[in-house]
């Protein structure tokens, strides 16, 4: 899952418009993605269909995604919230009750602003600030 998550991103990241029968290949696996129960997969996937405006075989993808709405509000990062959210504006599809939980914890993720949560146990959560993610996340390596 993490490696099809991480190519989907990384095809977003850089705008690399050719990789559509990879994409339709990533959309026809719709359940496995949403029952993985990895929020940020579905976060990252969902955000690079819609960066890339998608919208070939994603219906599926993005209905099985909004199916996962408990999971996604129970073990999701604010960011990744927000990115799901999104991706699911910025396609225009409305999924009313993923939006309607995303809502209630407005306490949340108005509290948490810019921040994420690391994936440690809650005991030992430690904030990271959005920079210091993006700065981790957009370095280049060798």
């Amino acid at each position: 899952m993490q490696a099809m998550s991480n190519t989907c991103w990384a095809f977003a990241r850089l705008d690399f418009k050719g990789a559509d029968v990879f994409f339709e290949a990533v959309a026809g696996r719709h359940r496995q993605i949403a029952s993985s129960g990895n929020v940020l997969a579905m976060a990252n996937i969902c955000w690079a269909f819609a960066t890339l405006d998608l919208h070939k075989n994603a219906k599926p993808l993005f209905d099985a995604v909004a199916e996962q709405h408990g999971r996604i509000v129970e073990i999701g990062i604010v960011q990744e919230l927000s990115n799901i959210v999104w991706s699911f504006a910025k396609m225009g599809w409305n999924a009313d009750v993923l939006f309607k939980v995303v809502a209630s914890h407005h306490g949340r993720i108005v509290e948490k602003g810019n921040t994420q949560v690391s994936r440690e146990p809650r005991a030992k959560r430690e904030l990271v600030t959005t920079s210091t993610w993006r700065s981790h996340n957009t370095q280049q390596t060798h």
